[in-house]
C-alpha cells in the first residue's frame, strides 16, 4: 500500500510538473476544455470512416498506399481514426487479414502464458497482467483515435509489444537457446543491419527535403492565410499541399 500511494504521489507531480508547471514557465500556459459533450456524439468521425470505406471499396487489394488518406482532403481529419478502417484503406484487405492473424496468434499466446501463471502475486505476474491490460486498452483505443498515427502513441505501443514478446515464453525462443554463440551473434548483427538498412532508407527519403522546409511553410502560409503551423500534421494540412 505504501508503494502505491508512492506512485500515485509521483505520478500526480510529474503530470503537473510537466502540464502546468513547464507550461507556465514557458508562457504558454495550459487551457482546460471540457469534452464531456463531446462523448455523445462521434465528432465527425463517421465521415471519416465512411470516407474509409469508400477507398476500401475503391482500392480493395493494396490500399492506396501508406499515408495516403491524408492525400485526399474530406474536411474533417486526415487520418480515419480507426487502426482497421485505416489499414484497410492504406495497405488493402490482405495485409489487414495478415496483420490481424499475427494479432489474434500473439494474443493467444499470451492468453496461454498468463493462465499458467501461479496465483502468487509477484512482480512478474504483475507485470505480465498490466502488459496485456494495456495492449488490450491501446487495441479499443485505436478503434476510435489514431493510435496507429500519432508518434508517442507509436513508440508506446511499440514498446508494450516488444515487452510482452519478451516475457512471453514461446518454441522459438526454445530453439533458440540451442543455437551456438557464433550463430546468436549473426543474428543479432543481421537484424541490427536490417534496422541500419531500413533507417537509413527513410533517412535517405526525408533529408532531401529538409532544406525546402522554409518554402513549403511559405507556400502554406500563403495557400492559408493567418493559420498557425500545428506540431501534428493531421491538423496542419494535406499530403498534397
Amino acid at each position: 500500500m505504501r508503494w502505491q500511494l508512492a506512485a500515485i504521489a509521483a505520478g500526480l507531480m510529474l503530470y503537473g510538473l510537466m502540464f502546468f508547471a513547464i507550461p507556465t514557465l514557458l508562457d504558454n500556459p495550459p487551457k482546460l476544455i471540457n469534452r464531456l459533450p463531446a462523448l455523445s456524439n462521434l465528432s465527425l468521425r463517421d465521415v471519416l470512416w465512411v470516407e474509409a470505406w469508400h477507398i476500401i471499396c475503391a482500392h480493395p487489394w493494396l490500399g492506396v498506399g501508406p499515408m495516403q488518406f491524408a492525400a485526399q482532403p474530406n474536411g474533417v481529419g486526415a487520418h480515419p481514426h480507426n487502426a482497421v478502417l485505416q489499414i484497410a484503406a492504406e495497405w488493402g484487405l490482405p495485409a489487414l487479414l495478415m496483420l490481424s492473424t499475427l494479432i489474434v496468434i500473439g494474443f493467444r499466446q499470451f492468453v496461454i502464458y498468463l493462465r499458467r501463471q501461479s496465483d502468487e502475486i509477484s512482480f512478474a505476474n504483475v507485470l505480465s497482467f498490466a502488459l496485456f491490460a494495456s495492449l488490450v486498452a491501446a487495441g479499443a483505443q485505436s478503434l476510435v483515435d489514431g493510435v496507429i498515427v500519432m508518434p508517442y502513441s507509436q513508440v508506446t505501443l511499440m514498446v508494450l509489444t516488444g515487452w510482452a514478446i519478451g516475457i512471453c515464453p514461446s518454441s522459438s525462443k526454445q530453439n533458440l537457446r540451442s543455437v551456438s554463440v557464433t550463430s546468436k551473434r549473426w543474428i543479432e548483427f543481421s537484424l541490427l543491419g536490417f534496422s541500419a538498412l531500413l533507417l537509413g532508407i527513410v533517412m535517405a527519403q526525408a533529408l532531401p527535403d529538409v532544406p525546402y522546409l522554409p518554402e513549403r511553410m511559405q507556400h502554406y502560409s500563403d495557400v492559408h492565410p493567418g493559420q498557425r503551423f500545428f506540431p501534428r500534421f493531421w491538423q496542419q494540412g494535406w499530403i498534397n499541399e
